[in-house]
C-alpha cells in the first residue's frame, strides 16, 4: 500500500517540478498563440481549516465530528501558462464509550495545467481508508486526463473533465483485493451569489472499463459558503452517493449532510 501511495507523489512530484523548470521567455508568437485568452496567475498560497459535524444516511446513519484541511497555489507552468496544485484532507469519526467508531479518512492531490486557451490536463491521486463505513482498509486512485474551463468569470466557473484511473480496493472483510481501470468525468460549477456567499456544485461518475454498463459509481456535491468575516465562513453541504455494486452488506445510496466553520490563512 505504501509504495503505491509514494509511487504516485513521486509522480506528481516530479510532474510539478518539471513544469516549473519548463518555464521559459515565449516568442511574441508563441504569447500570441497560447496566451489568447490568458489567464490570471495568483502565486499566493491558500490555506483553509475546517471543523464541524456531519449527519449520514445509508450505511451509517449518525453523526460524526468532521475536519478538513485545504492548500492550494497557481504559478507560472507550460508555456508561463496557470499551473495549479491542490491539496484535501477529509477526516469523519464518531465516538462511543471514548473510543473511536466508524471513522473515515481521505486525501486528494492534483496538479492542473493550462495547456490552450481554456483546454487543460490533470493528474490526481486519492487516498481512502473507511474500514467501517464503505469497508476499505484503503483505496487508492490515480487519475489522469484532460479538461475544459467553459465558462470562467468574475461571478460564474463551469468546468468538466474526463480521464483514465487505475483503482485498488482493499477490504476490511474477507472480500479478495480488487483492482481495475476506469474512465472517469466530472462536472465542477461554482456561482458567486453576493459578496459574502459562493454556490459550489460537482457531479461525478467513475466506470469500471471492462463492465462500464453496470459497475460504475455517481457522485453529487451541493455546497454553499457564507463569510461571517474576512477569514472566518459558514460551509454547509449535501453529498450523495451511489455505488451500482457494493460490497455485500452495504447500500447503494448513502448521503452526508455537513455543516462546519471554515478559517482562511
Amino acid at each position: 500500500m505504501y509504495k503505491n501511495i509514494i509511487y504516485t507523489l513521486s509522480i506528481l512530484l516530479f510532474l510539478s517540478t518539471f513544469c516549473t523548470a519548463s518555464q521559459f521567455k515565449s516568442s511574441n508568437v508563441e504569447k500570441k498563440y497560447f496566451l489568447k485568452n490568458e489567464l490570471k496567475i495568483d502565486e499566493n498560497l491558500k490555506q483553509n481549516l475546517h471543523f464541524g459535524f456531519s449527519s449520514t444516511t445509508g450505511n451509517t446513519e449518525t453523526m460524526y465530528f468532521n475536519g478538513r484541511y485545504t492548500l492550494s497555489f497557481t504559478q507560472s507552468g507550460y508555456h508561463d501558462l496557470p499551473l495549479k496544485f491542490s491539496l484535501l484532507s477529509n477526516a469523519y469519526f464518531n465516538k462511543s464509550k471514548n473510543k473511536k467508531r466508524n471513522e473515515e479518512y481521505l486525501i486528494d492531490m492534483g496538479l492542473e495545467q493550462i495547456l490552450y486557451r481554456k483546454w487543460l490536463g490533470y493528474v490526481f491521486a486519492r487516498w481512502l481508508k473507511s474500514p467501517n463505513i464503505q469497508k476499505y482498509n484503503h483505496k487508492i486512485s490515480a487519475n489522469f486526463g484532460i479538461g475544459n474551463k467553459i465558462i470562467d468569470n468574475d461571478n460564474h466557473s463551469l468546468k468538466i473533465k474526463i480521464g483514465i484511473a487505475h483503482n485498488t480496493e482493499n477490504y476490511s472483510s474477507s472480500k479478495a483485493t480488487r483492482r481495475y481501470e476506469s474512465m472517469n468525468e466530472y462536472i465542477e460549477y461554482s456561482n458567486k451569489i453576493n459578496e459574502n456567499s459562493n454556490l459550489n456544485i460537482k457531479l461525478g461518475t467513475i466506470q469500471n472499463l471492462s463492465n462500464i454498463s453496470n459497475d460504475y459509481e455517481m457522485l453529487s456535491v451541493i455546497g454553499f459558503d457564507f463569510a461571517i468575516s474576512e477569514n472566518i465562513s459558514l460551509t454547509i453541504e449535501e453529498e450523495l452517493h451511489y455505488d451500482a455494486i457494493p460490497t455485500q452488506g452495504l447500500e447503494k445510496l448513502n448521503s452526508k449532510s455537513i455543516m462546519s466553520l471554515g478559517y482562511l490563512f
